[in-house]
């Protein structure tokens, strides 16, 4: 086994190309599953309304979900991108996005390989990247995840920035020696920051890091390349400045807590909660446990490494051996990031994740330490049966979860205006701007910058409040100025006093556009 194996690392070119295809087959069976489009809340839903909205060719673009003029903290240049697409040849947007995705994750592979390769050498690279892709724990279902059988992430804008953080590290290292990679390093570093600012945030601290671990190693300042490695994140930021699609300035400002979705709202809010086990369930214990586990430090902390990372937790040591070594880049990465998830940081499930990384780095070191040296052959055959049985284990627990079924919306399209503001319950809110370009009251969770956005959902709560008269209901559809309200009987099941425009099993679509005639007669 363990001469097989290295016969294999020999042509790198050849084992790259297998990962590729395999990821590809692994993400083109999602694909066909529509696996991405399953669930209530899922972030699909705000980056295709984000492309309907960019295709309109307003810059900066109008809020995807609701009917106001505040941007988005999504409209990078890869949505962008996508947007103009869209607006260009009408693919369907979740077409747009499928493809976008298969193509991000060749470009992570690629890069993740050229970055690792740099510092560590090609056969370290091969198995980093195998590792990076499929050895994980049987749990962790979450947007940044990187796992092939979450490959869908790929096609998020968090995916995307991956692979421009590996770029954009790959051209930094490669800039000490070839100044012509500082101009790469300058033009990846403003798209990664505009494209995904909490990554780019974090790579911005990386740089720091970078500077601090090569002059350890060299026990030197190297003024011409340390000195634009230190400028770098400021040259970065002032020119993010001038990104003409959203604010990035405006996506630091506090904002209030209850419409927090900016980097500064969440700043300042309080990330810790007390862990509440619902009542009808304290009794048993088992399932005490097992809900403390899960929201003790939700959605990751430190005791979920075994069960998201599994095998890679070992990658610890092989950061060890980095250490030993005077090279200390990666080991400062993660213990950085660890650091941040132990103190309970605000974002700290995105720093958990990050923290992944060089873990998986680390037990590709140790994967290649431990084939280069003579194993019987009963141990390389454990070794290599354990990695298969982390990879089959993931895909079966990602793709055993219940979700809840895919719902055709084009009954919306054909029975109300392009213009149309809807009202409904925020689940069903959520998708409507992304499969039918309508704008809605508010959607699932927080899009963009803040829009009054707690009064928005209070709204929709009153408005479905079973004590709610229909007079109160007609002056909130009024102040939001709603033509239809459509009611999904699975979720908010609620009869109104106006014309119905469609009804099938699931849904009514009622039409108040003509609200005032309403309230006039008092028929509401």
């Amino acid at each position: 086994m363990r001469e097989v194996i290295n016969n294999l690392l020999k042509d790198d070119r050849r084992i790259l190309h297998v990962i590729i295809f395999v990821s590809c087959v692994v993400l083109l069976l999602e694909y066909i599953y529509n696996y991405p489009l399953f669930g209530f809340g899922g972030d699909i839903f705000q980056h295709l309304a984000c492309i309907r909205e960019i295709s309109k060719g307003t810059i900066p673009p109008h809020n995807p979900i609701t009917a106001s003029n505040v941007p988005d903290v999504h409209y990078g240049p890869y949505l962008v991108v996508l947007g103009y697409i869209f607006a260009i040849t009408k693919v369907d947007p979740i077409i747009l996005l499928y493809i976008a995705g298969l193509i991000n994750l060749c470009l992570f592979i690629f890069f993740a390989f050229k970055f690792i390769n740099e510092i560590l050498g090609e056969r370290i690279a091969i198995l980093s990247v195998i590792s990076m892709l499929f050895i994980w724990g049987p749990w962790g279902d979450f947007a940044g995840v990187y796992k092939i059988f979450a490959a869908y992430d790929f096609f998020y804008p968090q995916g995307v920035a991956y692979t421009l953080l590996f770029a954009a590290l790959f051209c930094l290292i490669k800039a000490k020696k070839d100044k012509r990679f500082i101009i790469f390093s300058i033009i990846l570093s403003v798209i990664l920051f505009t494209t995904h600012l909490l990554t780019g945030i974090f790579y911005l601290i990386l740089i720091y890091l970078l500077v601090i671990a090569d002059c350890y190693k060299t026990k030197k300042f190297d003024k011409s390349y340390h000195l634009f490695l230190i400028g770098l994140p400021i040259i970065t930021f002032l020119i993010s400045l001038l990104w003409p699609f959203y604010p990035v300035l405006d996506a630091f400002l506090v904002r209030t807590p209850h419409a927090s979705v900016t980097l500064g709202g969440i700043l300042s809010l309080n990330t810790s909660s007390p862990i509440i086990v619902p009542e009808k369930h304290s009794e048993n214990i088992i399932y005490s446990l097992a809900y403390i586990f899960i929201n003790k430090y939700r959605p990751f902390g430190i005791i979920h490494y075994p069960v998201v990372a599994g095998f890679a937790c070992f990658g610890v040591i092989g950061l060890w051996k980095l250490i030993k070594e005077n090279r200390l880049f990666l080991p400062l990465w993660f213990i950085f990031c660890f650091i941040m998830v132990v103190i309970l940081a605000p974002f700290s499930e995105r720093f958990f994740l990050f923290s992944l990384i060089p873990l998986h780095i680390g037990f590709g070191i140790l994967l290649g330490k431990f084939f280069r040296t003579e194993k019987k052959k009963l141990v390389s055959y454990i070794v290599v049966g354990l990695l298969a049985i982390s990879f089959l284990t993931t895909g079966f627990v990602e793709y055993s979860y219940s979700l809840s079924p895919i719902e055709d919306y084009n009954f919306i399209i054909n029975n109300t205006e392009k213009d149309s503001v809807i009202m409904s319950d925020r689940h069903t809110s959520w998708k409507i701007p992304a499969l039918t370009g309508r704008k809605v009251i508010c959607g699932h969770h927080g899009s963009g910058f803040p829009n009054n956005g707690s009064e928005r959902s209070k709204a929709i709560n009153t408005f479905y409040g079973h004590n709610t008269s229909n007079k109160e209901r007609c002056e909130i559809l009024k102040k939001y100025n709603v033509s239809y309200v459509v009611i999904n009987n699975k979720i908010k099941p609620l009869k109104l006093p106006y014309s119905i425009k469609y009804q099938n099993d699931q849904f009514i679509v009622y039409d108040c556009k003509n609200i005032s005639v309403c309230t006039k007669n008092n028929n509401c």
